[in-house]
């Protein structure tokens, strides 16, 4: 599916110093697709800074908390669920949180879950 904001052009519009002339005036090859996303109506691209957040996030290691009756904490806190995609999820910082917080899930073991790449090391 092609954008209404991404035209196909020619070799000839996009080729040349004319064109990378055009480009750095407008601020850049990033802020020219912003500024033509955003006079198209198309929704915004995330910024440098959320992307960044994001590749961090994907190498880390994130957390749950589980029950030694299989049960697990629940998104909220509130409770506990089996359901595994209902169950509370967060980085070390957010467990050391919960933990502050709530004294009564320390019957709660540590469940630990490594980043998407690091799946099938077993450290």
């Amino acid at each position: 599916m092609q954008s209404i904001a991404v035209k196909s052009a020619s070799s000839r519009e996009t080729a040349g110093m004319a064109h990378k002339l055009r480009i750095r005036a407008a601020g850049g090859g990033h802020e020219y697709l912003r500024k033509n996303l955003a006079a198209c109506g198309e929704p915004m691209p995330a910024s440098k800074t959320r992307l960044g957040r994001e590749a961090w996030a994907r190498s880390q290691y994130r957390y749950r908390l589980r029950h030694a009756d299989g049960s697990y904490v629940n998104l909220d806190l509130s409770g506990t669920t089996t359901d595994v995609r209902c169950a509370w999820i967060g980085f070390g910082a957010q467990l050391d949180a919960v933990r502050r917080s709530r004294p009564d899930l320390s019957a709660f073991r540590t469940v630990d879950l490594p980043p998407e790449g690091k799946r099938g090391i077993i450290p």
